[in-house]
C-alpha cells in the first residue's frame, strides 16, 4: 500500500512538472509571437499604415498583455488615429508595467495636454522632474513648464522655460512660450529677442506660424520704441 502511494506521488509530481514545462513553453512561444506582431506593427507605423498596425498590436497584446512596449506602441498608434481617450487606457497600462519609463510618461503627458487634461498632465510632469534617473531632462522640463502654464502657474513655467534655455538657447517652444510670459510683463525688447530666436529655430510649420504672427504683431509695437531710442 505504501509502495502504491509512493508511486502515485511520483506520477503526480512528473505530471505537474510536465504541465508546468508545457505551460512555460507555450508562454515563451506566445511572447515570441507577440514580439513578431509588434515588429510588424512598428514597420507599418513607419509607413503611415496605422489601421493595419493597430490590428497587429491587438494580436500582440492578446498574446502578451504584460509587455509594456506593446501597450505603449498601441497608445501611440491610437494617438496617430486621434483616438486619444482609448490611447489613455493603454498609456496607463504601459506606465503601470514600467513606472520608471520617461518615454512612456512624456508621451502620456503630451496626450493628456492634447485632451486638455491639464491637471493630470501637471501631476505626472511634476513626478517626472522629481525623478533624477531620467535620461532626457529637457523634454520633461518642457512638458512640466507647458502643463504649469496651462494651469496659470506662470512662475513655475517661467523657471523651467529659462532652465531649458540655459541648456539650449535655441529651443523653439521654450523661446516662444517664455516670450508670452515676458510680453505680459511688458518686457518688449526681451520678448522680441526670444521670438526672433523662435523663428530661427522652429521647424514645425504650426509653431513657426504662431511665432511669426506674434513677431510681426510685436514688431509693430516696437517701431515707436526703436525710433525714440
Amino acid at each position: 500500500m505504501c509502495l502504491f502511494k509512493k508511486l502515485t506521488v511520483v506520477i503526480f509530481y512528473f505530471w505537474v512538472s510536465g504541465c508546468a514545462t508545457t505551460l512555460s513553453s507555450t508562454e515563451n512561444q506566445n511572447k515570441k509571437t507577440a514580439l513578431h506582431h509588434l515588429d510588424l506593427a512598428q514597420n507599418l507605423l513607419k509607413s503611415k499604415r496605422s489601421p493595419e498596425a493597430i490590428a497587429e498590436l491587438k494580436k500582440a497584446y492578446r498574446l502578451d498583455p504584460k509587455n509594456e512596449d506593446i501597450s505603449h506602441q498601441m497608445a501611440l498608434a491610437l494617438v496617430d488615429r486621434n483616438a486619444y481617450q482609448l490611447a489613455v487606457k493603454y498609456f496607463r497600462k504601459s506606465l503601470a508595467l514600467n513606472p520608471q519609463s520617461t518615454e512612456i510618461r512624456n508621451n502620456f503627458i503630451k496626450t493628456l495636454l492634447s485632451l486638455k487634461k491639464n491637471r493630470t498632465a501637471y501631476r505626472l510632469a511634476r513626478k517626472s522632474i522629481s525623478d533624477l534617473t531620467y535620461p532626457q531632462p529637457q523634454e520633461s522640463h518642457y512638458l512640466f513648464a507647458l502643463s504649469a502654464e496651462k494651469l496659470n502657474k506662470n512662475r513655475e513655467a517661467e523657471v523651467y522655460f529659462k532652465k531649458i534655455l540655459t541648456q539650449n538657447k535655441f529651443h523653439c517652444g521654450a523661446n516662444y512660450h517664455l516670450s508670452k510670459t515676458l510680453y505680459k510683463k511688458r518686457d518688449l525688447k526681451k520678448t522680441f529677442v526670444l521670438l526672433n530666436r523662435a523663428l530661427s529655430s522652429c521647424t514645425d510649420t504650426g509653431d513657426k506660424e504662431k511665432a511669426q504672427k506674434a513677431f510681426m504683431a510685436l514688431k509693430r509695437k516696437l517701431v515707436p520704441v526703436v525710433h525714440q531710442n
